[in-house]
């Protein structure tokens, strides 16, 4: 079992959101297994420090789009992978638009 701990941050610029994430990954103490299966890597543990950076762009009154890149940074079994990741979003509240907080 692995638990992640995190700091965010987002700063609303118009029509533009910028945010980012520095998060902590590691194995719980007496676990030696991922996703229930055992590891045979060395060493058996994982800790792993990472850094997301992304934006969030308001398209119209409902849409928004998010694009951004989740960077591995170092820890132990650290694959040094990049992940981009894109989203689009249907927003709503009470007056019909999507709102940027």
């Amino acid at each position: 079992m692995e638990l992640t701990e995190g700091v965010l941050f987002r700063k609303n610029l118009n029509p533009f959101r910028i945010s980012g994430e520095l998060f902590y990954t590691y194995t719980a103490p007496g676990s030696t297994a991922a996703d229930g299966h055992r590891t045979n890597s060395t060493p058996s543990t994982f800790e792993l420090f990472g850094i997301e950076p992304a934006v969030q762009y308001r398209f119209g009154e409902h849409w928004v789009g998010a694009a951004g890149v989740l960077f591995t940074v170092a820890g132990q079994n650290n694959i040094d992978a990049i992940y981009p990741n894109f989203s689009l979003y249907y927003c709503w509240d009470k007056k019909g638009s999507a709102t940027m907080r």
